[in-house]
């Protein structure tokens, strides 16, 4: 090509305007396609909209993990899982790749908790993927029981056929209880009201610690409630429950008042067995769930029985020399964390 020569310049000049063009609509294409759900370089514009699913069903399929089943779409890569707990925080975040799948299985659910769950599709672009809409609504579930009488008491079982020992959740009226120690099991339980049976559905069951003398057996009500609570000998409780006089639900003992990280590991590992000045000790899990739901109208039977109650004794975890908190206090579970002790199982889908 020769500049000399005007006719060949605008030729050739004209064909790389030309070239130019069909690069930038070819760039173009690229930057606003994506692959399909086989990933084999088969294109669509991503001008069409995304589809949308929702979940149809929740099987129920161990004591701690169900299947969800969701509606197939075509044209795209994937989906991509939200799970929620009741109030709507995100737990859980899962892209699930295949337009094909159409369920997975969620694991290390807990009972007692409400899981909302949502799902959309998504297609992969160049750089990132393009996502559908979820559905306005969140699909609900948990983990379902069955219950049945045996021995005068209602009890709750899981899809494996075990008997729950929490099961708060299934009961409609959850404001109106009946706390009953046994101190010579060193057990306490609490049963729910059902109707005109009577309180006769165990929802809780704790290990405590009386005194081997100085408490005594009897029936009173719930009085007065400390966030904090000065003990014998210079120790503290978190959360305390007045039962009568100086007789006290209340944690295990604490060098510091209001510390929670200054518990006396040797005196935890002493629940389930006599070990009190004649108040009742618990975990703070116990003591605060009586803090936090039982009024001071709430009965309190404290009796000696060589059967432990309705929902057996549990056993218990000790703890070492080190572990100068409660594994059961919800304000110390960043103590847990920093040292990976005592962990609730993360959600996992697979």
């Amino acid at each position: 090509m020769s500049l000399n020569n005007p006719s060949s310049f605008g030729k050739h000049f004209g064909f790389f305007r030309f070239g130019t063009l069909i690069a930038f609509i070819f760039a173009a294409w690229l930057l606003f396609s994506s692959y399909d759900e086989a990933g084999n370089g088969t294109t669509f514009i991503q001008g069409r909209p995304v589809p949308n699913t929702k979940i149809t069903n929740a099987i129920c399929l161990s004591k701690t993990s169900l299947k969800l089943e969701w509606l197939p779409k075509n044209n795209i890569d994937g989906y991509i899982l939200v799970i929620k707990d009741k109030d709507g925080e995100t737990l859980k975040r899962k892209k699930i790749d295949g337009a094909n799948v159409t369920s997975c299985v969620v694991d290390h659910m807990m009972y007692r908790k409400v899981y909302r769950f949502n799902i959309a599709c998504y297609r992969k672009r160049i750089t990132d993927i393009k996502k559908g809409e979820f559905a306005s609504e969140d699909y609900r579930t948990k983990l379902k029981v069955t219950d049945r009488y045996e021995h005068g008491y209602k009890y709750f079982y899981d899809w494996d056929g075990n008997r729950l020992t929490d099961t708060l959740e299934f009961v409609n009226d959850k404001s109106d209880f009946e706390i009953r120690t046994n101190i010579k099991a060193c057990v306490t339980t609490v049963y729910a009201k059902d109707g005109d049976r009577g309180y006769t559905i165990p929802v809780k069951v704790w290990l405590s610690s009386p005194s081997g003398s100085n408490t005594v057996s009897g029936v009173w009500q719930l009085g007065a409630k400390y966030r904090y609570r000065p003990l014998f000998y210079g120790t503290n409780s978190q959360w305390a429950v007045r039962i009568h006089d100086e007789i006290l639900f209340h944690t295990t003992p604490y060098n510091n008042y209001g510390d929670n990280n200054s518990l006396d590991p040797a005196e935890y590992n002493k629940l389930g067995t006599a070990a009190s000045h004649g108040c009742i000790r618990m975990q703070c899990e116990a003591v605060k769930w009586i803090f936090d739901n039982c009024d001071n109208k709430t009965t309190v039977v404290i009796y000696e029985d060589d059967n432990p109650g309705a929902l057996g004794k549990p056993e218990l975890e000790e703890i070492e020399d080190w572990h100068t908190w409660d594994p059961t206090d919800p304000t110390a579970t960043d103590l847990c964390k920093e040292r990976g002790c005592h962990q609730i199982p993360v959600i996992s889908v697979k």
